[in-house]
């Protein structure tokens, strides 16, 4: 994925286990749920100190894994036909819907088919920085834990606009080879700012922490879940799951 001289690279693909690339520096462990495969484009923008992944899944996916120790990630839901659920942050979701992950959090979520995500990796100190100029309010359990949050219509709008620009301009390498690098360079100075924008209206919105009850019935769901993984290979029955 990391292509030497090139800061965009593009894979297609069908098989779900190529998804493990989906984050840049993420631990991720991609399982199919769809009954049968489907294309997914992945792309990658390496700018000078943060990094962009755009996701394009064919199937329906589940996700686990921890994110980047070294690194924030901001996850934006451009597209989601059949809605998600995130286990992490316990809350169904759809497009428009932003997930804030600090450093080393787990990501246990399942996304639609035909989902498409924009993922943006900033490394902890311009993290910092950008957000003492663009939301220095930040929440502090926001950026201790993480958060799930719907994204209001106008805080959506810029980041759009400028993926869509990135879909024209670089992926569809309408830019000359040469002349791509300073593109990226230009493109970071607006893409993090709209991301943190997009973050600040989010925090407006907050998706509320589950109940307790919600709480233990995640955990029964996660550890039938884990159960089966690891017995996927032996008849499973109902009294060994209860």
């Amino acid at each position: 994925m990391e292509a030497v001289g090139s800061p965009v690279t593009t894979l297609e693909f069908d098989d779900p286990e190529m998804l493990v690339k989906a984050i840049r520096g993420a631990s991720l462990d991609p399982c199919q749920l769809s009954a049968r495969p489907a294309s997914s484009v992945l792309t990658r923008v390496r700018c000078p100190r943060i990094c962009l992944d755009l996701v394009s899944v064919g199937p329906k996916m589940l996700y686990t894994g921890a994110m980047p120790t070294d690194r924030y990630t901001l996850t934006f839901v451009m597209k989601s036909p059949e809605g998600g659920r995130s286990f992490n942050f316990g809350t169904d979701f759809a497009g428009g819907y932003m997930g804030f992950f600090p450093p080393g959090t787990i990501l246990d979520a399942v996304g639609s088919a035909g989902s498409v995500d924009a993922i943006l990796t900033v490394p902890v100190q311009e993290f910092h920085a950008a957000i003492a100029v663009y939301f220095p309010e930040i929440p502090s359990r926001v950026l201790a834990r993480g958060a799930g949050m719907r994204v209001g219509t106008t805080g959506q709008a810029h980041p759009r606009q400028l993926l869509a620009g990135i879909d024209a301009a670089i992926l569809h390498r309408s830019a000359q080879p040469a002349g791509v690098q300073p593109c990226c360079a230009e493109l970071e100075r607006a893409l993090l700012p709209a991301f943190l924008v997009a973050l600040r209206s989010g925090c407006h919105d907050l998706v509320r922490p589950p109940k307790q009850r919600m709480v233990r019935r995640y955990k029964r769901f996660r550890d039938a879940r884990d159960f089966m993984a690891a017995h996927r290979h032996k008849a499973i029955h109902v009294e060994d799951l209860c």
